[in-house]
């Protein structure tokens, strides 16, 4: 059988930040076992960045969002039976951009001649309600890095742009990414605001 204990043990270090893991009892481990301490709201804050909660609709739209570079029925990963659509991943990869100059030639380029600047590279938790296949929602708890203050410009090729009829109900471009350690190590999608706005 496997103990609570091995479980905690092997879980990322993420998965033990919330507060909600304040105390471990365990029968099987001969007692009690503390875990890390609740921390008040505004150390949340502090270690992990401001909250933003975006309404369902909002996080339906965020969780929707698929890669241009990568749409169903063209193979990718180097697997020519893995033809599936794949997801700019999540809000907690979103960073809200301004696009200085769109890349060319229009959706399917790879060369990198567009240019954004990320206007918050700041941490954040992203309280987001996921909607399951059976149409219920849960509640999960994103965090989105920093970014080093050398990573507010970027270059991005045309096959990360969506398309228009993807929509963008919100009042910024934004860009999804994946943040190692403060930089920007890979784009997967630039999401623009539509035409005229």
């Amino acid at each position: 059988m496997i103990s609570r204990r091995s479980i905690l043990l092997a879980a990322p270090a993420l998965l033990l930040a919330p507060r909600a893991l304040a105390q471990y009892s365990g029968g099987d481990m001969g007692g009690a076992m503390q875990g890390p301490p609740a921390l008040t709201d505004a150390e949340m804050a502090e270690r992990y960045g401001q909250v933003f909660e975006p309404k369902e609709d909002l996080s339906d739209w965020f969780e929707s969002l698929k890669r241009p570079d990568i749409a169903a029925g063209k193979p990718h990963l180097g697997n020519a039976d893995n033809m599936t659509a794949v997801s700019c991943c999540s809000a907690g990869d979103a960073y809200p951009c301004e696009i200085l100059e769109e890349a060319s030639p229009p959706h399917g380029g790879t060369v990198e001649n567009g240019r954004l600047r990320i206007i918050d590279r700041t941490k954040r938790q992203i309280r987001v309600m996921t909607k399951n296949d059976n149409g219920s929602r849960y509640g999960r708890m994103l965090y989105r890095g920093e970014l080093n203050d050398d990573q507010e410009f970027q270059k991005y090729s045309s096959d990360k742009v969506t398309r228009e009829k993807d929509g963008n109900p919100t009042s910024t471009a934004w860009v999804f990414l994946r943040n190692d350690q403060g930089t920007v190590a890979y784009i997967y999608c630039v999401v623009p605001l539509p035409p005229g706005v």
